[in-house]
């Protein structure tokens, strides 16, 4: 997976400032996650998960920027490692789950519509 995008950094009053772009990048990844089918109020099919995680072996940022202080920035980014896979679980969970459901309902119609 890769992350692009521009960036600026500034401070009030002006003693620093900072534009580029930047991009962050994951590699080898592991993703587990474990799904619960339920039937819903209304008999639809509800999708939920749990026990998410997420291990990057391989995490690289980099800016590129007008000063050294995307240098600064980069570095910092770069120690966050961990928050960084914190969020980037929620977000994938929330995709694969979405997705999985999405999947799931095509299969059960399907299903439906055979036996009809």
């Amino acid at each position: 997976m890769a992350f692009d995008f521009d960036f600026k950094i500034w401070s009030e009053p002006e003693w620093l400032h900072d534009a580029g772009t930047g991009s962050i990048s994951v590699f080898n990844a592991d993703i587990s996650l474990s799904l619960s089918l339920t039937k819903g109020e209304v008999g639809q099919l509800e999708v939920s998960y749990w026990d998410e995680k997420i291990h990057t072996r391989d995490y690289e940022v980099i800016l590129d920027g007008e000063t050294e202080l995307s240098k600064a920035a980069q570095q910092m980014m770069t120690s966050f490692k961990v928050f960084f896979e914190e969020e980037l679980t929620l977000l994938l969970a929330n995709r694969l789950t979405t997705t999985a459901k999405k999947v799931l309902e095509g299969k059960v119609m399907t299903k439906i519509d055979k036996t009809e």
